[in-house]
């Protein structure tokens, strides 16, 4: 049996992250939050680090954009997906490993459809890692 992709969803807003976790955990995603950037980075550094990481940039703690190229410069592996306000201050980037989903109502069922589309991409990711 594959193993299910773990997200990891960084919000500010505790009502956020709690709904995006209902609704992940409900589609069969192993789901972790975060309020902040220390938690972001101990997640993604740590042994068992997430596949995609769901970011609202206007975290308390850290400039988004100083963050997001850390990760994708360390981490080539991690998928990115930013959740905003504001998508046109955030330029296509990632080379199909960053996205873009302008917070509204419907934006959940966008981010499940790169979610999924996503998957066999990982999956493939974690294939060729265990050889």
């Amino acid at each position: 049996m594959e193993k299910a992709l773990s997200l990891l969803i960084a919000d500010r807003n505790p009502h956020v992250r709690n709904y995006l976790q209902r609704e992940f955990t409900e589609a069969r995603y192993r789901v972790r939050t975060a309020e902040n950037a220390d938690t972001i980075l101990a997640d993604v550094y740590g042994t068992d680090g997430s596949d995609l990481l769901i970011i609202d940039p206007d975290l308390p703690d850290t400039h988004g954009e100083t963050l997001l190229a850390t990760l994708l410069d360390r981490l080539p592996k991690l998928s990115i997906i930013i959740h905003t306000l504001r998508s046109e201050e955030f330029p296509p980037m990632g080379q199909g490993r960053v996205f873009v989903v302008e917070k509204q109502g419907s934006s959940i069922e966008r981010l499940k459809q790169i979610i999924s589309e996503l998957e066999g991409r990982i999956a493939g990711h974690h294939a060729a890692s265990r050889r």
